[in-house]
């Protein structure tokens, strides 16, 4: 219902008073329908349908007491579906990773090529390995590792962080859905959309070490290739809760992507030292086989911290948000 129709119907007197913001009062429309009708249409706001709509106990009983669990979650997330406005660019800087690592197979497969087309100076020297497709595989699976923490940082902190940039939390805040709803519906949402663009980028990848026909293909090394990406896409993506309690506490973007480049950084300086099996940061990058065989640098042990970072993070974001004040 409209604001002019409201009003309308609000300036009729006590007898046709709006119970919300569609219909009005129960037994007004069914006692004096024509009546309704009528101010409407004088009000330039003409009825497209008038119905009795009934409610059984229960479920008044459970929308006024915040029931109704799975179809409020299953609201609150087609709403968080709907609003990313920066998947398209989000989307084509993910897929960066298989072209680059693309353009370095083209190099190492025809040097001199490259030279003359202006690809690479008479100097330059890659340290790629040879051009097959063992290695453009251990190119994505390490640009993932490294370059996700950012990518999946700055998703995690739009997702998190948008309401106090747009300046729309007060009104997010005081909404009747239970707020862990909506804070599962945004952690399902990025769950979501990072295994897409990982997909996607495995997808792509494929396509492009086709398009360059590269030697080394194996079906049994793209299944244990993608196995390593899932899991460097596990790994990464129970490091996010974190980023976004940063990005909840912080209420901002800036927050959580500064914490995002310190871990990163702290995970560059702890592996060099030798204890980045213990870093949680520094995990996903020894999964990657960027230092070595992962089987030989991470352990249990290294799982379970990063499983204990997301328990933390998980816990810490549900707590700030369940006491968070909209009057802040």
């Amino acid at each position: 219902m409209t604001w002019r129709a409201r009003a309308a119907l609000a300036g009729a007197g006590s007898r046709f008073r709006t119970a919300t913001a569609c219909c009005c009062s129960p037994a007004q429309a069914v006692d004096a329908p024509d009546e309704v009708a009528t101010l409407l249409v004088n009000a330039g706001t003409p009825p497209t349908r008038l119905a009795v709509e009934q409610e059984n106990l229960e479920d008044y009983f459970l929308r006024l007491t915040g029931g109704g669990t799975v179809s409020e979650f299953l609201a609150a997330f087609q709403v968080e579906l709907l609003a990313p406005r920066l998947a398209w660019g989000i989307t084509a800087a993910f897929l960066i990773l298989p072209l680059v690592g693309g353009l370095f197979m083209v190099i190492l497969k025809n040097p001199e090529q490259a030279r003359a087309m202006g690809l690479i100076s008479v100097k330059a020297q890659l340290a790629g390995g040879a051009a097959d497709w063992p290695t453009y595989f251990s190119m994505l699976l390490q640009g993932t590792a490294i370059g996700g923490i950012m990518l999946y940082s700055f998703i995690t902190a739009w997702v998190f962080g948008r309401e106090f940039s747009d300046h729309t939390a007060k009104e997010f805040l005081a909404v009747p859905t239970p707020r862990w709803q909506i804070i599962a519906a945004k952690f399902a949402l990025l769950v979501l959309w990072i295994v897409v663009l990982t997909l996607l980028s495995f997808a792509v990848a494929l396509v492009i070490g086709a398009l360059v026909t590269i030697p080394g293909w194996a079906s049994q090394l793209a299944t244990t290739t993608f196995g390593s990406l899932a899991l460097i896409m596990l790994l990464l993506l129970m490091l996010m809760p974190l980023v976004a309690f940063f990005a909840s506490a912080g209420r901002g973007y800036l927050p959580p992507l500064g914490w995002a480049l310190l871990t990163l950084v702290l995970a560059q300086i702890v592996g060099v030292l030798g204890w980045g099996d213990w870093f949680p940061w520094s995990v996903p990058a020894l999964a990657s086989g960027m230092a070595g065989p992962p089987a030989e640098l991470t352990g249990l042990h290294s799982y379970l911290v990063v499983l204990l970072v997301c328990i933390v993070g998980l816990a810490a974001t549900f707590v700030w948000w369940r006491s968070a004040d909209q009057a802040q």
